[in-house]
């Protein structure tokens, strides 16, 4: 199991990068816990990350139209499958181990991409 903090927001946090300083907690044993400064940086950022509205941005200022406002790249790890699909994950999208899009329409999955 990958080691780190995970907070309410769905967040696996491992380290944090701040201008001149990093804090690496995924070098933590289990069980060791934060020094005050180290947990008072990593509130500092996720209070950044996330908007009184709910919305979230990552290296930006989230716009108030979209949940999620992503300033650079993103990242999806290819899957062999996306799994259940039904209503209650409607539009979760994935790549699979070909790199194709796919996404759920909420009955099942949808190759997104014209490959």
């Amino acid at each position: 199991m990958k080691k780190g903090f995970l907070f309410g927001l769905g967040l696996l946090v491992t380290s944090v990068v701040f201008a001149t300083v990093t804090v690496n907690i995924s070098d933590k044993a289990e069980g060791e816990g934060l020094i005050a400064s180290e947990f008072n940086q990593i509130v500092d950022v996720l209070e950044g990350v996330q908007a009184l509205s709910g919305n979230i941005g990552i290296g930006t200022e989230p716009d108030t139209d979209v949940k999620l406002d992503i300033n650079g790249s993103m990242k999806l790890v290819p899957q062999a499958t996306g799994g259940t699909c039904n209503s209650g994950l409607e539009g979760v999208i994935y790549i699979d181990t070909d790199n194709h899009w796919y996404g759920c329409n909420g009955t099942g999955w949808i190759q997104l991409d014209n490959e």
